[in-house]
């Protein structure tokens, strides 16, 4: 009686899952890096890839309409260095790509969604960490990047890029929900730390993000949320640093480039400069320096 009992107790424990059970299980699974995805469809890891290259991507998507889950899985580039070319996933002119459940960390560009021609993205639930330039860059309309971490980007060793991004979204593209802590431009570079830019946005909305942690260098720019060009909405975030006002660059918790995008109801704390004066139109924000 007291083994069946116990046999009772531990098949629940036994069946739990562990940290690499698929999510998603109707998948073709991508084993060895680098890896090309040349047909849609839907793709996924089923354990930890690493990848030393110092060029070129660890995972290429070549088609449209594809999904790629990582299920909480890691795409690993740390043994190139800071110096580093690669990038951990890209595509280029694509349309309908779904990047989720990844872990990337230590590549140029950690996702790199590059194009004009592209879009109709979606970047959900990755964690993003220790990408020397760009966690997540993403072109063309239609893209959602959403909870999405992105932590201690930037340190590139390459010449000409002392700067760093967090989240950097060219076009219509809705940033929401994501948090980005740890941006910082490479020491003597006197590059800038950007935490997410919106580049070109007419459409979209930066909304419910948390930014802290950014630190340039020299005279380079301390920018949390930066509407580079368009009209896009930007509210109820969260953005903080941890820099000093009163040192060299220039510090905006939140600044646009023209005065049609709407700033609303965000929180910024520990900036000397709140925006420029072509930025943003500003509405019950709150301010603490």
């Amino acid at each position: 009686m007291r083994q069946a009992i116990l046999a009772l107790i531990l098949l629940p424990i036994a069946a739990m899952p562990g940290r690499g059970l698929a999510e998603t299980t109707e998948c073709t699974p991508i084993t060895s890096l680098p890896a090309t995805i040349g047909a849609g469809g839907v793709y996924c890891l089923v354990d930890d890839l690493s990848s030393s290259a110092s060029t070129g991507s660890a995972i290429t998507i070549t088609a449209n309409n594809v999904t790629l889950d990582c299920n909480h899985w890691k795409i690993g580039g740390l043994a190139a260095g800071d110096g580093t070319q690669a990038s951990g996933i890209v595509a280029s002119d694509r349309l309908n790509i779904t990047i989720r459940n990844c872990g990337i960390r230590g590549f140029r560009m950690g996702i790199n969604l590059n194009g004009d021609d592209g879009g109709y993205h979606l970047v959900e639930n990755n964690r993003l960490d220790q990408n020397t330039n760009y966690g997540i860059r993403t072109e063309g309309d239609g893209t959602t990047l959403r909870s999405n971490r992105v932590y201690d980007t930037g340190g590139s060793s390459l010449p000409g890029l002392g700067f760093a991004y967090g989240i950097s979204a060219g076009d219509d593209a809705d940033i929401i929900d994501n948090a980005v802590k740890g941006v910082f431009a490479t020491e003597g570079s006197d590059g800038s730390a950007f935490g997410i830019a919106a580049n070109g946005n007419t459409g979209g909305e930066v909304s419910r993000n948390r930014v802290a942690g950014l630190v340039h260098d020299g005279s380079g720019f301390n920018l949390g949320i930066w509407a580079n060009g368009g009209r896009p909405v930007i509210r109820d975030n969260t953005i903080a640093t941890t820099t000093p006002a009163g040192t060299s660059g220039s510090f905006y918790g939140i600044r646009c480039n023209t005065d049609i995008a709407l700033a609303r109801d965000n929180i910024v704390v520990g900036y000397g400069q709140y925006n420029s004066q072509t930025g943003c139109t500003f509405v019950s924000n709150s301010n603490s320096y």
